[in-house]
């Protein structure tokens, strides 16, 4: 079997492509005005997925053989989108939809992708200013996550969107990123109490699911030091 090398310039140029187009969508109507950032792909946190991605090629273009062109257009594309006014625009409309939307699948990918723009700003100093773009939706993203593993009282187990161990998961890859002890305190106490008990966890028949959620309680349990207070 002949192993083909990946072509990221035709990945970055799908990206591109993806993240403008409007329709169609879960939403049945374009919400480029009411999410101007992540209006593209089929939903908001598939979009949230393909800015992460584009982070991603930046952060490694000289091992992924990027073009210059592409990583340009990648790095502008970006600059576009991640401004003030539309993270303001974001973060107010989100603000309207009920506090479990996109928690935790959505906005743990969000988390995850603040952590690549921080890494991106300490590479690139022309990227500063997103972080202090972003932190309105930032502050209202970690609200709700915060909210969400506080009051959890039993993880889901599916394969799918809600699943908590792989929330879980971009949480704590936050969490230690920027040192933030309420969360890695919160982290520690849900895997205490509810993954540890649970090491039998079985992956229900395949339907919907795309994800295991055997694999991603144990990708999450081999992160956790048990009574350590650090994860």
């Amino acid at each position: 079997m002949v192993e083909r090398a990946l072509d990221f310039n035709k990945i970055a140029s799908t990206v591109l492509l993806s993240i403008d187009q409007e329709e169609p969508n879960c939403f049945g109507r374009s919400v480029k005005r009411l999410h101007p950032i992540f209006f593209g792909c089929y939903d908001w946190h598939s979009s949230v997925h393909f800015h992460w991605l584009m982070v991603e090629l930046i952060l490694d273009a000289k091992e992924n053989n990027l073009s210059n062109e592409i990583l340009e257009d990648l790095k502008k594309k970006l600059r576009e989108r991640l401004t003030s006014t539309n993270m303001h625009a974001e973060a107010t409309q989100i603000n309207r939809y009920p506090s479990n939307w996109e928690v935790p699948y959505g906005f743990s990918w969000f988390l995850k992708l603040i952590v690549s723009l921080d890494k991106l700003a300490k590479f690139d100093d022309t990227f500063q200013q997103i972080i202090q773009n972003y932190q309105p939706l930032h502050i209202l993203c970690m609200s709700r996550m915060k909210d969400w593993i506080k009051n959890l009282q039993t993880p889901d187990i599916s394969g799918t969107h809600s699943n908590t161990a792989f929330g879980i998961i971009n949480l704590l890859e936050y969490g230690n990123y920027f040192k933030d002890v309420e969360v890695i305190q919160q982290i520690n106490r849900v895997c205490e109490k509810h993954y540890l008990p649970l090491m039998s966890i079985k992956d229900p028949p395949v339907e919907y699911e795309f994800l295991s959620p055997s694999l991603s309680a144990f990708e999450l349990l081999s992160r956790f030091r048990y009574h350590s207070g650090t994860l």
